[in-house]
This record gives C-alpha cells, sequence and structure tokens, in this order.
C-alpha cells in the first residue's frame, strides 16, 4: 500500500489563456476544476496508473466537500479528517508556452485538536506498510516540525516514509531522518544554504545528506530531469515531450512512479520520468495516465557527468 497524507489540500482552479499581460482583463479558452495538494496529487497519480492507494487530509466547508467528491472518482481510500474551517482554492493560469502563474491560499488554520487526528490517521494508515508519503505545504496552525513528528511515530512500523516539503518543513523532516525526500533544485539550494551550478555541485550535496541519516533523494531538475542519490548509487534520467503544456503536478508524477512498485533504480527512475514527462504534455492540471506515456523518450544515465551545467529551474519538472 502506498499512503499520502496532504495537510493542506486545496480546490484547485486551472484556466488557460492564450497570452497574459499584468493589469489587464484576460479571458481564458478553457478551465477545470480538480482536488489539488502534492500527497493527494500522488494518490490520483497512482490510482490512475492502477496502483493501490489511500490519502489522509484534512476536509471543511463546502470546498472540502468538493474535493472529497472529486476524489470519489478515483479508486482512492479516503481517510477524512473533518475541520471547522474550510480547505484553501488555488488558481493556476497556464500560458500556450507552459508556463504557469500560481496563486495559492494560506488554507485555513488547524486546531491542536485536529491537528491531533491528522496525526492519528497518518499512524493508522502506516500501519498498513509500504511507503507513507507526507508532502505539501503545512496550513497555519501546524508547526514545521510535523513532517518530524510523523516520522518518530511510525519509525517502529513497517513504512518508509517519504517526505516532499520545502523550507523550515523540510528541514526538520530531514532531521528525523526519512527514507526519501524529492526536492527540485530550489528545495535542495535552500535545505543546503547555497546555490549550485553543476550536477557535481548537486551530487554532492545530496551525498552529504545521506551521510547524515537521509536514505536516498529523488531530485527534481527541471529540464534537466532528475538524479537519484543513496549510498551506493548515483542515476540521472531525462525525458524528452513533443511539447510541454504545464507543469501543475509533475513532481508528484515524478515520485509517484518512482514508488509505485520496486525494482532496479534505473527502471523505476524509467517509469517515474514517463509519468511526469506525459502530465506536462497534457493541458491545465491534468494528470497522466496509461495511454499518454507513449509520446516520452527517456534516457537513463548511469554515468553522470558531474562537469554539465544545470539550465534553468523554471522548467517542466520544477514542483
Amino acid at each position: 500500500m502506498i499512503s499520502t497524507v496532504t495537510l493542506n489540500p486545496s480546490l484547485d482552479r486551472t484556466l488557460e489563456v492564450t497570452s497574459m499581460i499584468r493589469g489587464s482583463t484576460t479571458r481564458s479558452t478553457s478551465f477545470r476544476i480538480d482536488a489539488g495538494g502534492k500527497g493527494i496529487n500522488v494518490s490520483k497519480a497512482l490510482s490512475l496508473f492502477g496502483y493501490k492507494t489511500s490519502c489522509i487530509y484534512p476536509a471543511g466547508g463546502s470546498e472540502g466537500s468538493e474535493i472529497t467528491r472529486i476524489l470519489d472518482h478515483f479508486s482512492i481510500t479516503q481517510h477524512v479528517v473533518a475541520i471547522s474551517g474550510s480547505n484553501r482554492v488555488n488558481v493556476s493560469v497556464v500560458e500556450p508556452n507552459g508556463t504557469v502563474t500560481k496563486i495559492n491560499e494560506p488554507g485555513p488554520a488547524l486546531s491542536k485538536a485536529e491537528i491531533e487526528r491528522l496525526i492519528e490517521a497518518t499512524i493508522r494508515a502506516a500501519q498498513e506498510g509500504g511507503y507513507l508519503v507526507a508532502s505539501g505545504s503545512l496550513p497555519r496552525g501546524v508547526d514545521h516540525s510535523i513532517y518530524g513528528l510523523i516520522l518518530e511515530a511510525t519509525r517502529d512500523l513497517n513504512v518508509h516514509v517519504v517526505v516532499d516539503s520545502s523550507g523550515e518543513a523540510l528541514k526538520a523532516a530531514v532531521r528525523s531522518k526519512p527514507y526519501l525526500i524529492k526536492p527540485n533544485i530550489d528545495e535542495l539550494q535552500e535545505l543546503c544554504g547555497r546555490r549550485f551550478r553543476t550536477f557535481g555541485e548537486v551530487i554532492t550535496a545530496a551525498k552529504e545528506i545521506v551521510a547524515d541519516g537521509v536514505k536516498s533523494l529523488l531530485v527534481s531538475l527541471g529540464a534537466d530531469g532528475a538524479i537519484y542519490i543513496d549510498q551506493k548509487d548515483v542515476v540521472h534520467g531525462e525525458v524528452e515531450v513533443e511539447a510541454v503544456r504545464s507543469s501543475v503536478g509533475a513532481g508528484d508524477c515524478l515520485l509517484a512512479g518512482f514508488i509505485a512498485e520496486e525494482g532496479s533504480v534505473e527502471d523505476r527512475l524509467s517509469r517515474a520520468l514517463k509519468w511526469a514527462g506525459a502530465t506536462i504534455s497534457l493541458p491545465g492540471s491534468l494528470m497522466a495516465g496509461p495511454t499518454d506515456v507513449g509520446n516520452c523518450s527517456v534516457k537513463i544515465n548511469s554515468s553522470v557527468d558531474c562537469d554539465r551545467i544545470i539550465r534553468s529551474s523554471s522548467t517542466a519538472l520544477k514542483v
């Protein structure tokens, strides 16, 4: 079982436009509404590819009811924790070249009792074993140490805890030594307190984190693909797609594809990049399914060019 916990889920409204000029009136050509949040996106991707998954999240107000209603259409076991506040609504504006402008609300403030119920629900789900993915931003009222608390609470269970977050929440989680973290290049730079110019610098930083107790890292590098690093392996992969439509959810698909099933690092990274590449070729916040991966070309490099310069991080797999 792969369980996900999303502490700050959202109702995501995605608008496609032909162009956008700041301060002007812009009319959208299409729109869609989805249940969002990084953990929920991971579960959605797994469900679409036929893998068993469950998700834990707080829900309140009409927005929370709509999130639950949307997820009812997926093969996902839902563990919903009722809250007094209303879930946030996020807006993404997608331009024809794939540029995404996001406006994210902060989310509801959670009470101490609501936070405790979320942790309890997460521990119950983790008892099924497999993977537990704790990911995304934190709502108001939730201390940045919560992912670390979840790690400590599940340490004696037969579960691999994966963290995909940023800032202080990621730093606190790293101190509790998760099985895997999935930063993008900007998040890794923030975590390490320095900027990276080359692949070699990324690998050096990742190995330092592994030496401190984190078992492995999956680092998304935008247009340069992704690198997996653990104590013995360093594997790089990249994906080509015919056209970039939207990067929304691509990093979540990358993570979902990597943990979907066991196998060699090369096979897992190849699947992860196919899922992510297929997602960026779709409009808006659509998540890829099995019929979408055929147009993706993946290259896996077990020998990494440490002198290779990292391109702009504002591209496809940056989430």
